[in-house]
């Protein structure tokens, strides 16, 4: 999703897992300097976190980074670009997977209405994949991993399904990824 550009007094980052700038074009946390709160109230372990000292500081004005713990890149005519939140990651034998790519897969199909995909940790603590769905009739998770094996890797394949009657929802009406 396309969110503009940086307003005057604040310059926008995007940075890898070492702070560090990417490419243009290349995906990376969404940081802020200059018009920015100094931290949260009375949360000083948050804070701390994202937060930071900015490396990239131009004088008084910028000396906070904070750290939005969204994805994001600056596209080809260098608007940034939400993606998803960083903490929706999930890594699956090595690879990053994005929920989001999954999921759009999922209700790519005919009568899927809506997909959540979340990661979960085995008792051989390895990371799997499991998607809940809601769909307009009964649809067997063969279907779904049979069609979106068509344009998705392995490691982004589910391995548990399940159909529910509906989604949670948070009080603004989105998917509750939290349950």
């Amino acid at each position: 999703t396309p969110i503009g550009t940086a307003y005057d007094g604040s310059s926008i980052y995007i940075l890898d897992d070492e702070n560090k700038p990417v490419r243009d074009g290349d995906e990376g946390e969404i940081c802020i300097s200059g018009q920015t709160a100094a931290g949260y109230l009375n949360l000083p372990s948050l804070t701390a976190e994202r937060f930071i000292e900015n490396p990239f500081s131009k004088g008084d004005d910028d000396k906070i980074l904070f750290k939005t713990n969204d994805i994001g890149r600056i596209n080809e005519k260098g608007m940034l670009e939400y993606i998803q939140r960083k903490d929706w990651m999930i890594k699956v034998r090595g690879y990053r997977v994005e929920p989001g790519e999954v999921e759009a897969a999922i209700t790519k199909i005919d009568s899927i209405d809506q997909a959540v995909v979340k990661g979960f940790e085995n008792a051989a603590g390895d990371t799997a994949l499991f998607a809940v769905y809601t769909a307009k009739e009964k649809v067997e998770p063969e279907i779904i991993s049979y069609e979106i094996k068509k344009t998705l890797p392995d490691y982004m394949i589910p391995v548990f399904f399940e159909q529910a009657d509906k989604l949670p929802l948070n009080q603004n009406g989105k998917i509750d990824r939290k349950i």
